[in-house]
């Protein structure tokens, strides 16, 4: 039983018991047993807010199936000895803009730990859509491309052998990103479900000990055709929607998810937020907003790249630089405080095979190390160094071979874990060994 459902900004109907609404739970196999099915109504159904009280719910439209079976979710989980990855070293004769380390390059020991095959959802395979890496929990969202909705979300916990704990799968909603704080996972929703105002949506699902709660669940529609980033920071919680007039950056109340506007932005596509900045990302081109939460301005810089309509893109904030995935154009690094644009890093310096494949899609920052997710043209790995002094410093580490995998399509890291999504390859697990 959970207090309510909203099925608009600031609408919340209830209380909701979950066993009404269909959602299908799928025990332990430790338990010696097979779990109490109930039928499948679908996930937040067609039901309206005008505070009448929920009635049977009978809409079979869209499924939400959760598996907390550990020895099932293994089948999709190859586990590896600790496989040397090779870094091809950076063609010295490729075009870049740098500034030597003061020190030499490190030399990276990253060993791969395991694969993951993607979950399916009505026969159809889905394509890792975005990362998010925490302390304890790394969790990944998945959609579909093309006009069809399908999506859902993985929870690993994140130890010396990370693991695969709880899956959430929906026919008719795809997720484009995901985000965690605390007992609560928000994924960025797209969905086909007519009973919305709009298909951009937030679709939050509580978490214990690491698995998904299926009994706990709440989700509110937002402007536009589909919510393209999620992020928490210290209780707050942020989404973009993109790809119409009405969509941008939102601050979602925890309360209630009711949505408060933060700027009116036509193709939002990501957002990161510290104690100091709150960075929306735009595309076509690429044009970063930042609100500077010292002094209460804001400002729009314009970045550049990012010309493909649409397409998935990503923004990370570290020592008070924006780390900008700006797809055909590359990696661009700039200077909060005035918009400089410290280092351009083409995508003719991660590759020699330029082409419409090879994007940057994803950048995550963990301390001095910087990986890039460039599609076709894989992951790459760049190291910095004084971004906060007069004399910052960038270097080409190399490019990462995957085993039987070359796309690189999301990365997020933290300490010393790496998850990698490969495309058709699944998900990638990598641990850095010389931290």
């Amino acid at each position: 039983m959970v207090d309510g459902i909203c099925m608009g900004p600031g609408q919340v109907v209830g209380p909701i018991d979950f066993r009404r609404i269909g959602v299908k739970m799928i025990a332990p196999s430790t338990a010696k047993r097979v779990s109490r099915m109930v039928p499948v109504a679908g996930l937040l159904a067609a039901i309206g807010c005008q505070g009448d009280p929920l009635g049977p719910v009978t809409n079979p439209e869209i499924p939400l199936e959760v598996l907390n079976d550990t020895l099932v979710l293994a089948q999709r989980v190859t586990d590896l000895p600790d496989v040397f990855l090779q870094i091809v070293p950076p063609d010295t004769t490729a075009p870049f803009e740098s500034q030597m380390l003061a020190r030499a390059p490190i030399t990276l020991d990253l060993r791969l730990n395991s694969q993951v095959l993607p979950p399916q959802v009505g026969g159809v395979t889905l394509q890792a859509s975005h990362i998010v890496v925490s302390d304890k929990l790394a969790l990944v969202s998945y959609n579909v491309a093309g006009p069809d909705f399908r999506g859902g979300v993985d929870v690993f916990s994140t130890g010396t052998k990370p693991k695969l704990r709880s899956q959430g799968l929906a026919d008719g909603w795809d997720v484009s990103s995901v985000a965690v704080s605390g007992t609560k996972v928000f994924l960025a929703t797209a969905t086909s479900t007519s009973s919305f105002s709009s298909p951009a949506g937030l679709v939050e699902i509580g978490i214990k000990d690491r698995k998904l709660q299926v009994d706990d669940v709440r989700v509110t529609d937002l402007p536009s055709f589909v919510s393209t980033s999620v992020w928490t920071h210290n209780g707050e919680l942020f989404v973009t929607t993109g790809s119409s007039a009405d969509g941008g950056l939102f601050q979602i109340d925890l309360t209630d998810l009711s949505a408060t506007p933060l700027g009116n932005y036509l193709e939002a596509r990501a957002v990161a937020v510290n104690g100091n900045y709150i960075v929306a990302m735009t595309g076509a081109p690429a044009t970063l907003h930042v609100y500077d939460r010292l002094s209460g301005t804001s400002t729009t810089y314009a970045v550049g790249g990012a010309t493909v309509p649409d397409a998935k893109s990503a923004v990370a904030i570290a020592d008070g630089h924006a780390f900008v995935a700006t797809g055909e154009a590359g990696l661009k690094i700039v200077r909060l405080t005035d918009g400089a644009i410290v280092f351009d890093v083409p995508m003719s310096a991660m590759t020699d095979e330029v082409n419409a494949d090879a994007q940057t899609n994803s950048v995550t920052v963990n301390q001095e190390l910087i990986f890039v997710a460039n599609g076709g043209a894989g992951l790459y790995v760049l190291q910095h160094s004084g971004l906060t002094t007069a004399s910052p410093s960038l270097e080409r580490i190399g490019r990462v071979v995957f085993p039987g995998a070359s796309s690189a399509n999301h990365v997020a890291s933290r300490k010393d874990n790496i998850f990698v999504a490969t495309g058709n390859g699944g998900l990638q697990v990598v641990k850095i060994r010389n931290r």
